[in-house]
């Protein structure tokens, strides 16, 4: 019987080939081979692909296949398989890995299965709200707390891995707008970092440390997803480490609303009090211009964003075109290593910032619209049409900021 899946060359009765024709006939044809492979590999990766997303969506139980599917396959395919159910569950649109940090990442998804638990745990909770997805959700969350509790048991709790269920566990915990689960998470985050700490590991990865940096802007909206003054403190940085000037900036910028606030109320000694609040501005202003000046694309676009929020707090007579800091802002959320998935492009106050500090009409206003929108879009159509809700807890004494920060979540979610 003649088969269709290789190519083969007859050469019987033909008159002999040089060696160097004959060279590559064979080259021709093993390369011909190969494609073939690589396209029913590539097949039946995309086939198992969508049997587990078309589980996803129907609300079902995905372990079994996901077992099954991976237990079949050699690293490069699980690999392969993994990064396509996290751009599927998590619908960003994007084709994994694309930088070494990716790649860590889903490393990470293949040795460690709680992340993979708390992952779908989180998204498989915010994909409607019917019963059985909803119990799925839970399903998958305990899954994931019963692997933890085995690694704190058995003092393997002290790996990135770890520390990126945990993380991921919290933010599912804001999400939820569930704020016992919540500090549950932030408590545990910090055992962890003084587990690491204990057997001498004093070093982060990137992910954890960029991801506090902007979530410092959540925190100060009042909508932190794993920021928290524990875990800051818990890091023993040295002083001038990025995070904990960030963290300085933050209580200057929360003083400062609180003195423009005394100074909106207050019918006498007004001199007074707009030379304490120009006295902090400038301070504040001098703390973050030194931080723009980090090598760091996650250190600058915190700190832009911050600067941001000063130059809108209170007006300036130096003050500079804020559209231009919204600018730099997006060319530096640009040059980080790794996509954000659409949970935290949603709940990004970076992106806010940037997104009421852009001139309307311009492409820079018109990116960051579209990280937000998009991610909007994604949840909305799984059926979580209470995104806005989440917002109610947001605290801005600034009016002015809170302000313009209605008027977006209007735009967004209209």
């Amino acid at each position: 019987m003649c088969s269709t899946r290789f190519a083969f060359l007859n050469t019987t009765g033909m008159p002999s080939l040089p060696p160097s024709k004959a060279k590559r006939i064979r080259a021709h044809v093993t390369r011909t081979n190969f494609a073939k492979r690589r396209q029913r590999i590539a097949e039946a990766e995309a086939r198992n692909a969508q049997r587990i997303y078309l589980v996803l969506a129907a609300g079902g139980a995905i372990d079994s296949l996901l077992a099954r599917s991976l237990a079949t396959g050699s690293p490069q395919q699980q690999i392969r398989l993994l990064a396509s159910l996290w751009s599927q569950i998590f619908l960003d649109s994007s084709e994994y890995p694309n930088s070494p940090a990716e790649s860590e990442w889903l490393n990470m998804l293949i040795s460690e299965p709680a992340l993979l638990q708390s992952s779908l745990a989180v998204t498989t909770q915010h994909w409607a709200t019917d019963v059985s997805r909803q119990q799925n959700a839970h399903i998958h969350s305990i899954r994931a707390v019963n692997i933890l509790i085995q690694r704190l048991n058995s003092r393997q709790a002290h790996t990135d891995a770890v520390l990126a269920v945990v993380c991921t566990m919290a933010i599912g915990g804001r999400l939820a707008n569930d704020d016992i689960v919540w500090s549950i998470h932030m408590k545990g985050l910090t055992h962890l970092i003084r587990e690491r700490y204990a057997r001498g590991i004093f070093h982060f990865p990137s992910w954890f440390t960029d991801l506090l940096l902007s979530d410092s802007i959540n925190n100060l909206f009042n909508f932190p997803r794993v920021y928290h003054s524990e875990v800051i403190n818990s890091l023993n940085l040295h002083d001038n480490h990025p995070i904990l000037c960030v963290a300085t900036v933050y209580h200057g910028i929360a003083q400062l609303w609180e003195s423009i606030a005394s100074f909106q109320s207050c019918t006498q000694g007004l001199s007074l009090a707009i030379r304490i609040i120009e006295d902090l501005l400038a301070k504040l202003h001098h703390e973050t211009q030194s931080l723009c000046l980090h090598e760091s694309p996650a250190v600058q676009g915190t700190a832009l964003a911050l600067q941001i929020i000063l130059y809108m707090s209170w007006p300036t007579p130096t003050e500079p075109n804020i559209a231009v800091l919204a600018g730099k802002l997006k060319e530096a959320l640009g040059l980080t290593e790794r996509n954000t998935c659409c949970y935290l492009d949603f709940s990004s106050f970076q992106l806010m910032v940037g997104a009421i500090s852009a001139e309307i009409g311009s492409s820079t206003r018109t990116w960051f619209l579209t990280k937000l929108k998009t991610a909007v879009s994604v949840l909305q159509s799984r059926g979580w049409v209470t995104l806005l809700n989440l917002f109610d807890r947001v605290m801005v004494l600034n009016e002015r900021i809170m302000l313009h920060l209605k008027i977006l979540w209007t735009e967004l979610y209209t």
